[in-house]
């Protein structure tokens, strides 16, 4: 059997080689690592703010929904109570005027009582009873009249808590209709102002034709002038044309 022995220095030589090699196609890796690291960081941040602000999110929606729920409730449950409190005190204001009804019949019966002579075996004219059910009554009056009293207290914070709605929606009227008294005048301002323009363009406009006629005659003018024979001296010529122009100007303006 044979047996190949590699060569000690043959080893010697490759091997560093070989692990030079390793470790630049460590290395290079390597270096375009750092630059994507670097490109990454800012990007994490970012994520890790808006997971931030999310989750800050949702506990504002988690404490701002049962505190929604609950003044929704109290709102809710005081339109409930509104309209059972003027029913009730319309029972209240019924029963009280049965119970003051009651009351008066139990006492006319008591002074009626009064009146007629009673033997002297019985000084109670009264009887139990009726003294029993005259102190019901009463006592039934009288809470009748207290339930009465706080169901209008409350009745009255309503109304003053209405009032002052009330008042809040005519400030917001008044400054409405303001504002649109200033929009009214503004446009009607705006409207003025574009008329003055329209004229004034207008007006422009003419001038600039009277002066196109103008510059038109002057052409006109001139052209003969130069035909015309030299009859005239040239100061004349000059004279006559400026006497013209002066016309022209003078008839055009009193057109204007």
């Amino acid at each position: 059997m044979n047996f190949e022995v590699s060569d000690p220095k043959d080893n010697g030589e490759v091997l560093p080689w070989q692990l030079s090699e390793a470790e630049s196609q460590f290395h290079g890796p390597e270096i375009e690592l750092h630059p994507r690291r670097d490109a990454l960081r800012p990007m994490t941040l970012v994520l890790e703010c808006v997971h931030r602000d999310q989750n800050q999110a949702q506990c504002s929606n988690k404490e701002i929904e049962p505190l929604y729920q609950h003044k929704q409730g109290k709102v809710n449950k005081y339109s409930g109570k509104q309209a059972s409190l003027e029913e009730r005190l319309c029972e209240l204001q019924s029963e009280n005027m049965l119970l003051q009804q009651q009351l008066d019949v139990v006492q006319n019966e008591a002074k009626s009582k009064k009146t007629i002579n009673i033997p002297e075996p019985f000084p109670d004219y009264m009887s139990k009873a009726m003294r029993k059910q005259l102190l019901m009554l009463e006592d039934r009056s009288k809470q009748s009249i207290n339930e009465c009293k706080c169901v209008k207290d409350r009745m009255y914070q309503y109304e003053t808590d209405r009032a002052e709605m009330q008042a809040c929606v005519r400030r917001l009227q008044q400054e409405l209709t303001d504002t649109r008294k200033k929009v009214s005048m503004l446009e009607a301002s705006l409207e003025v102002t574009a008329h003055h323009q329209t004229n004034a363009e207008n007006k422009t406009q003419h001038l600039e034709r009277k002066l196109h006629q103008i510059s038109d005659q002057n052409a006109d003018l001139t052209a003969k002038l130069g035909i015309d024979n030299f009859s005239t001296s040239p100061s004349e010529c000059r004279n006559s044309t400026s006497s013209k122009r002066v016309i022209m100007y003078e008839r055009d303006t009193k057109e204007m």
